[in-house]
């Protein structure tokens, strides 16, 4: 991979930011409040695929109107808890060996662009990234590549000579798709079959990428 990697596109959820356990609860709090059972199991296990698509998994068919009404509550949850966002420890260290080494790197969020701005500010990274795209500025989200294919083209990078670094399957198959390297964390150690490097941490995915 050594000289390949121009440009980083992270989903920053598992990755830089220790995010995942909000997530989950905004969308156990969403859903419960417009009455459906929230199994926590089945949104950690589907985390990261596009919102709709989460939603009919884990609750079975849902109308248009009141699927719009959970992902408002949702985001709304989120925005409500963002003061409970963090980076990892690794997280700045590893933007900042990507600048040093001249290597853009992108967010593209499974948030809209307001929410993951706000999270990347608390977080104490969002000067750190040099493009952000939100889940309201794609059409189509994961698995399909659209939010990754905008975050290279904003650092102007061809995904052929970019990796996406993310945190579940649905980031790896993305990345895939528009062959792009992939690269998971996965700070348990459990294996993500889709991708191309699995590290437990961010300091070590950064410190393959920036090798001489």
């Amino acid at each position: 991979m050594s000289g390949r990697i121009k440009g980083v596109v992270f989903g920053p959820d598992g990755t830089l930011l220790d995010s995942i356990y909000i997530h989950t609860e905004a969308w156990r709090v969403a859903l419960e409040r417009n009455g459906f059972f929230a199994d926590r199991e089945k949104i950690v296990h589907f985390f990261g695929i596009a919102p709709p698509k989460l939603l009919r998994f884990v609750a079975g068919e849902i109308n248009d109107k009141i699927l719009e009404k959970i992902e408002t509550d949702y985001t709304k949850e989120v925005r409500a808890r963002v003061n409970e966002v963090h980076a990892f420890p690794d997280s700045k260290e590893a933007l900042w060996n990507l600048k040093k080494s001249g290597i853009k790197c992108a967010v593209a969020s499974l948030n809209d662009l307001e929410t993951a701005e706000l999270m990347l500010d608390e977080a104490g990274i969002l000067d750190s990234v040099d493009a952000i795209v939100g889940s309201d500025e794609v059409t189509f989200g994961r698995p399909d590549p659209d939010i990754f294919l905008e975050g290279f083209r904003r650092i102007g990078v061809n995904p052929s000579m970019g990796a996406v670094v993310g945190h579940t399957e649905y980031d790896a198959l993305s990345a895939r798709k528009i062959n792009a390297f992939s690269i998971i964390i996965r700070r348990d150690g459990t294996l993500v079959k889709s991708a191309e490097l699995v590290f437990r941490s961010l300091r070590d995915a950064i410190a393959e990428i920036v090798a001489d």
